[in-house]
């Protein structure tokens, strides 16, 4: 979806958000690898994402960002769900 776009945290808050006011309830994969996200954009993913607000999320990429200790021992390969 957004994998290498460079779009950062302001740009995840910004989707979270989106995510939060139901506009994405249907999408069954997000990509955000290679984005440049900290700890700031996962936090918000987090939140939208435990809000319930992608019920068909089957698949979730945010390897090679820079979450680094947010992650814990995975640093900043970062995870693929």
């Amino acid at each position: 979806m957004l994998e290498w776009s460079q779009v950062g945290d302001v740009g995840v808050v910004e989707v979270a958000k989106s995510m939060e006011e139901g506009h994405l309830a249907e999408l069954e994969e997000m990509n955000f690898e290679s984005n440049k996200i900290s700890g700031v954009g996962l936090q918000a993913l987090v939140r939208a994402v435990t809000k319930g607000a992608l019920p068909k999320l089957r698949k979730l990429d945010l390897s090679n960002n820079e979450v680094g200790h947010a992650w814990g021992p995975m640093g900043s390969h970062g995870f693929v769900w």
